[in-house]
C-alpha cells in the first residue's frame, strides 16, 4: 500500500481530508502529522477579535477530522526530512516512510521590536492568550490609545476594524487614535481597486490614518 503523508494540521490539509472523505483514492493510505490535536481557523481570528465568536469556534478537531475521512491521525513533531530516502523523522515514532508528502505547517512571524505591547498575529495560540489579557487591561486603564497595525492585506484591514469594534464596544469612553501602516500605495494590492476602495472608506469611517507608502519603523509609535 502507497501512503501520502500531510504534514500539519493547515487549512489545505483539512479541505484535503474532506475531499478524501469524498474520494479516497484505493491502495493508498493517508496520514495527518500534527504535534497538536487542533488546528486554529485564522479566517475566523478577526470575528474571535471582535468578540463575535467563541476561542472554542476558531478549533479544528484534526483527530475527529481523519477519523471521519478515513485517514490515520499521528499525533507527534516532525524533527527532520529526508527526501532522497523519503522519510519523515518524528520525535516520538522514529521514521516514516512516504510515497508523497504534503507539507502545510503554517506561517510564522517574528514581532518587531517595541517597548510597548505588540499583538502579533502569529502564531495564533499566543494570540488566544495575549488578545484576552491586553483587553482586560483596557477595561481598566484610562486616557487615550495609541493603536498602529503593519500591514494592508486583507488580514491588516479586518483585524484593524475587528479590534476597534471590540475596543470601543467595551469602553466607548475612551478615544482611540488608530493607524494603518501599508508599504503600498493602495490597500489591499493583490486585490481589484473596487475593493481597495471600499475597504478604504470602512477604515476611514472607522476613524482610521492611513499611513500608504509608509513602512513602520521601530520609534513610529509610542510606548503606550
Amino acid at each position: 500500500m502507497k501512503r501520502i503523508v500531510l504534514l500539519g494540521g493547515g487549512h489545505a490539509h483539512a479541505l484535503a481530508l474532506l475531499e478524501w472523505s469524498l474520494r479516497p483514492l484505493p491502495g493508498v493510505e493517508l496520514l495527518l502529522v500534527s504535534p497538536s490535536r487542533y488546528s486554529l481557523y485564522s479566517g475566523s481570528v478577526p470575528a474571535w477579535l471582535a468578540g463575535e465568536l467563541p476561542a472554542e469556534a476558531l478549533q479544528i478537531d484534526l483527530e475527529r477530522l481523519c477519523q471521519a475521512a478515513g485517514a490515520r491521525w499521528v499525533q507527534d513533531e516532525a524533527t527532520a526530512l529526508d527526501p532522497a530516502r523519503q522519510q519523515l523523522q518524528l520525535a516520538g515514532s522514529g521514521a516514516l516512510h512516504f510515497e508523497l508528502l504534503s507539507i502545510n505547517t503554517g506561517s510564522t512571524l517574528s514581532a518587531p521590536a517595541h517597548p510597548g505591547p505588540v499583538l502579533a498575529l502569529r502564531p495564533l495560540e499566543r494570540l488566544l492568550s495575549l488578545w484576552p489579557a491586553l483587553l482586560a487591561q483596557w477595561q481598566q486603564g484610562q486616557g487615550p490609545l495609541q493603536l498602529d497595525l503593519v500591514g494592508g492585506g486583507a488580514a491588516g484591514v479586518e483585524v484593524m476594524l475587528a479590534a476597534l469594534h471590540r475596543l470601543r464596544g467595551l469602553r466607548a469612553d475612551r478615544p482611540i487614535q488608530a493607524r494603518l501602516f501599508c508599504a503600498s500605495q493602495r490597500l489591499l494590492p493583490g486585490h481589484n481597486a473596487g475593493v481597495a476602495r471600499r475597504a478604504q472608506a470602512a477604515l476611514l469611517r472607522a476613524g482610521v490614518s492611513l499611513q500608504l507608502g509608509q513602512r513602520w519603523r521601530a520609534g513610529d509609535s509610542p510606548p503606550r
